[in-house]
Order: structure tokens, then sequence, then C-alpha cells
């Protein structure tokens, strides 16, 4: 008996809560209904499928836009380093350029006091 009633209880449980399933389920429908609206191309579109759609485009363009500012810090730090080089490399040639005027003028010096 206990059992059954338990049983039952269980069965009646069940049916209550996919009963207020399917009243949620229509609720949503008929709000979505409720919100639809036509748009300029003649599509209907809830308001919130509107904001949706607006909100993923601005995020497709946010997006876009950090890769963009991205690839630009890229070239930005690229071109930087190569005038690193280039500075570097220019140094480097006047201090190989004074090294040599430099042992030019010993020798010099040297063939004088001789």
């Amino acid at each position: 008996e206990r059992e059954h009633t338990s049983e039952r209880e269980h069965t009646s449980e069940r049916e209550h809560t996919s009963e207020r399933e399917r009243e949620r389920t229509r609720a949503r429908e008929r709000e979505r209904e409720r919100e639809r609206k036509h748009t300029r191309d003649g599509e209907h579109m809830s308001e919130r499928e509107n904001t949706r759609a607006r909100e993923n485009t601005r995020a497709r363009e946010n997006t876009r836009a950090r890769e963009r500012n991205t690839r630009a810090r890229e070239r930005t730090h690229e071109r930087d380093r190569e005038h690193t080089r280039e500075t570097e490399n220019t140094r480097e040639r006047q201090r190989t350029h004074d090294r040599e005027r430099e042992k030019t003028r010993e020798i010099e010096r040297d063939n004088m006091s001789e």
C-alpha cells in the first residue's frame, strides 16, 4: 500500500512538473509572439532578436578592430626593431671607421718619429 502511494505521488509530481514546463513553454511562445515586429525587409524579428543581432554585429566589429590594432602594433614594433638594428649597424660602422683612423694616425706618428 505504501509503495503504491509513493509511486502515485511520484507519478503525480512528474506530471505536475511536466505540466509546469509546458506552461512555461507556452508563456515563452506568447511572449515571443507579443514581441514580433516587422523589420524594413519584411522579416518578423522580435525586439530581443534585433538587440541580439546588433550586439553580435558590434562584437564582430570590435573583434575586427582589435585584430587590426594588434597587426598595426606588430608592424610598429617591427619598424622599431628595424630602426634599432640600423642604428646599431651605423654605430658599429662608425666605431670601425674610428679604429681604422686611429691606427692610421699611429702609423703616421711612428713614421714621423723615425
